[in-house]
C-alpha cells in the first residue's frame, strides 16, 4: 500500500517595499515511493523528494517558492497564476507562522500549515 498525504498552502506576495498585496493558495500531494516521498504541487507541476515526509514537505515548498520567484523574474506572474488555474486574493495579513524567501526584488511566503 502506497501512503500518500495532501495538504493546502497559503503563499503571500508582498511587492519591493515588504507590502502584502495578494495571495494564493496551493495544493500539495505527497506519496511513498519506496524509500523515498516525493512531493507535488498539483496547481503548478513543481516538485521534490526526500528521505522523509517532513523534508518532502519543506523541498517542495522551497521548490514553489523558488519557481514563483523565477517565473515573476521572467514573466508576468498573475499571466502565469491565472494560466494555471490559481486564482488570487487580497492579502490583508500575513499570519505569524510563516517563512520568507526573497529573490530578484520580489517576495512570496508561504504560510506553514499544520502536519498532514
Amino acid at each position: 500500500m502506497v501512503e500518500t498525504a495532501r495538504e493546502t498552502i497559503q503563499v503571500f506576495h508582498s511587492d519591493a517595499r515588504g507590502s502584502l498585496d495578494f495571495a494564493i493558495t496551493l495544493t500539495c500531494t505527497y506519496s511513498q515511493e519506496g524509500d523515498q516521498w516525493v512531493g507535488i504541487c498539483d496547481e503548478l507541476g513543481t516538485s521534490a523528494f526526500a528521505d522523509t515526509l517532513d523534508q518532502a514537505r519543506t523541498e517542495t515548498q522551497e521548490a514553489v517558492q523558488l519557481q514563483l520567484n523565477e517565473v515573476e523574474r521572467i514573466t508576468d506572474i498573475r499571466g502565469y497564476l491565472a494560466g494555471n488555474e490559481v486564482h488570487t486574493t487580497v492579502a490583508f495579513q500575513r499570519p505569524y507562522n510563516t517563512r520568507r524567501v526573497l529573490c530578484s526584488q520580489q517576495l512570496w511566503t508561504i504560510a506553514s500549515p499544520a502536519s498532514p
